[in-house]
């Protein structure tokens, strides 16, 4: 955990956010309205988790299929790397790059990653 306090999203986290927002799935116009308000935080100091907080206490929130209704994967990264948004409690709550053990000093630009699929809640 960190004892940092929240702040404005840096440009390349808010890119890639509104990538994975920017798809259509089942609560995705909440989460929209909710990223308007969202602050974040690195967890750990690690470049490749950012804890989210929505500001807006009136913020609606969202009903999703899955804890991470979207995801991107890398387009040329071998193995791929994904982009995660997760949700709890209906809020946005981390933005999370899965780099299976490669390290990594920033996030990624969002031109590296295919189009974003949302989950259908199907196992």
């Amino acid at each position: 955990m960190t004892d940092r306090p929240y702040r404005p999203l840096l440009p390349r986290e808010r890119a890639l956010l509104d990538l994975l927002l920017a798809e259509d799935f089942p609560g995705a116009p909440q989460l929209r309205r909710q990223s308007a308000s969202v602050r974040g935080r690195l967890w750990n100091d690690d470049p490749t988790f950012v804890e989210l907080h929505v500001a807006d206490s009136d913020a609606p929130r969202a009903t999703v299929v899955a804890r991470v209704p979207v995801e991107a994967e890398t387009i040329h990264e071998t193995p791929p790397q994904q982009l995660l948004v997760h949700v709890v409690e209906g809020l946005l709550d981390c933005l999370e790059l899965v780099t299976y053990g490669t390290e990594m000093e920033e996030l990624p630009d969002p031109t590296a990653f295919d189009r974003p699929r949302a989950q259908s809640g199907r196992s």
